[in-house]
């Protein structure tokens, strides 16, 4: 089980802190016997959220996306290069997430589609948006697009960005904000997104899911929200 107390606690993954964990059980039960199904996360470092989806997926393609190559960043995290090493079912590719060029190539280099993907990357408002711009027409039909650990609106309005400074000039542009709008009202409206594909990615979305982080099981430090976007 990915819930607590199992999967998620043996390899020390944050998401089940977060509760994440005991949310995504019954959505990637369905990708169990999938032998074809790809889960793919953006921000990997330790690794140990691949060898927890690795456990709870065993025949699923897992690709694995970072800023940071095997040698670590400047505060001393390392991608487990001996899980890609190790697994012949899996993929590594350094990306920039704020880089449009970059997340482009990405996307246009895969030969076939994602079922499951997991933005834990830089956590900024600009990167989880034109991530989404340019993954979620990737995503599966029916599969999901996870962004975590998104910035609560009364954080940013405070200036307590749990991620550091992020200079965003207007609240309705943040990705909560976004989300609620797209959930709410069926309306994607950012400045960030290239508003020739506004259209088309509305009219891919089946439903959404959110969880605010002030809402259990998330954490109660009340930091951080949730979004599971469901592809039609």
């Amino acid at each position: 089980m990915l819930g607590r107390d199992n999967t998620g606690r043996s390899f020390g993954t944050d998401k089940l802190g977060f509760g994440y964990l005991e949310i995504y059980q019954p959505l990637f039960e369905l990708y169990r016997d999938k032998k074809d199904a790809v889960l793919a996360e953006v921000g990997i470092l330790g690794g140990s959220s691949l060898i927890t989806w690795r456990d709870f997926l065993p025949d699923c393609k897992i690709i694995g996306i970072d800023k940071y190559d095997f040698g670590g960043n400047d505060r001393g995290e390392h991608v487990d290069s001996s899980f890609f090493a190790n697994d012949d079912n899996s993929e590594f590719y350094l990306i920039d997430q704020s880089s449009r060029d970059e997340l482009n190539s990405f996307a246009q280099s895969l030969s076939h589609g994602i079922d499951i993907f997991i933005d834990d990357g830089s956590h900024f408002q600009h990167d989880m948006i034109i991530t989404f711009e340019y993954i979620f027409p990737k995503i599966n039909p029916g599969g999901l697009y996870i962004i975590e650990d998104i910035s609560t609106k009364e954080n940013l309005v405070a200036g307590h960005s749990w991620w550091g400074k992020d200079d965003e000039p207007t609240i309705e542009d943040c990705v909560e904000e976004t989300i609620i709008r797209l959930k709410d009202q069926g309306i994607l409206t950012n400045k960030y997104l290239d508003q020739d594909k506004i259209s088309s990615l509305t009219d891919s979305v089946d439903h959404v899911l959110f969880y605010k982080a002030q809402i259990p099981p998330l954490t109660p430090a009340g930091t951080s929200s949730l979004a599971i976007v469901q592809k039609v």
